[in-house]
């Protein structure tokens, strides 16, 4: 009857609407707005009792961008926008930056500020103000930089330069964030080409990278490759070959989780799949 179909329509209508408002209040918060219009690559760094968010400001008509951070003072979250910038661009719009944060709080933010210069900004007080110092090379173009933070509390900087058509890894290292090494070549990509978007995960007994590197000379396909350091990344082992021919060209990575001193690593696969390794000092990679 027309009687029983109005009352089941409009028990369907509370159950979805109640259904929808629980779902809601048990999956996710309402979003909040915690950047200006226009922002792009949004990050977050943490530790047990930090974080912190950054992102990119971007003006298209003058084509410059800066960086700011969202930062919690301890009772609310403040904005510190537009610490690092502007810097011109043209095209489309550049990530230029990685942020990390040590155990003891030491938030570092690495920004290419130029094409033969990387930017550091260090605060050690949760992002309210940053202090500032450059490292350059001579002669040579950076591109992509990634800093890390140790367990030591050693912050390790990696970027990689154009030579000849081809790119590849320098390293630095720095204890406070503000006193850097020079830029050297990472010696484990030394053998390999255009070698990039490096990844740390670092451990009580030391430290892994796993990078990016094109498998033959003369063919554009890529691997994932792993070396480990026990010396606070001043020397590195032989790099080791982690995927196959089955890789994708363009892989799509990341460091999953330490557990127990074992390093997961996740990686893309042909058909959809995705594949987790594990690595251990004490196991075959």
């Amino acid at each position: 009857s027309l009687f029983k179909k109005n009352i089941f329509l409009i028990l369907v209508t509370l159950f979805t609407v109640n259904f929808s408002v629980f779902a809601q209040e048990f999956y996710w918060e309402n979003p909040v707005k915690i950047s200006p219009n226009n922002s792009f690559f949004p990050s977050v760094v943490q530790n047990q009792n930090n974080s912190c968010i950054f992102f990119q400001e971007v003006n298209n008509k003058t084509e410059e961008l800066w960086v700011s951070c969202r930062y919690f003072d301890g009772e609310t979250w403040k904005n510190n926008n537009r610490f690092a910038g502007p810097y011109k661009f043209s095209g489309e719009v550049p990530d230029i930056y990685s942020a990390t944060i040590s155990e003891t709080g030491i938030i570092a933010v690495a920004v290419l500020s130029a094409a033969d210069t990387i930017s550091i900004y260090v605060s050690q007080d949760s992002g309210k103000t940053f202090n500032k110092t450059n490292i350059s090379v001579q002669n040579q173009t950076l591109i992509a930089p990634r800093i890390f933070a140790t367990k030591t509390g050693r912050f390790i900087l990696f970027s990689s330069y154009t030579y000849e058509d081809s790119f590849y890894l320098k390293i630095a290292h720095s204890d406070d964030g503000l006193t850097w090494s020079k830029f050297k070549d990472f010696s484990p990509s030394k053998s390999l080409k255009n070698s990039f978007v490096p990844s740390l995960c670092s451990t009580h007994t030391g430290e892994y990278v796993v990078f990016q590197a094109q498998f033959q000379q003369d063919v554009d396909f890529y691997q994932l490759y792993a070396t480990s350091s026990i010396d606070n990344g001043e020397s590195w082992t032989e790099p080791i070959l982690l995927t196959n021919e089955n890789s994708l060209s363009d892989l799509d990575f990341k460091i999953m989780e330490l557990k127990k001193e074992r390093v997961k690593l996740s990686d893309e696969r042909i058909q959809n799949q995705a594949y987790i390794r594990k690595l251990s000092r004490e196991e075959t990679i």
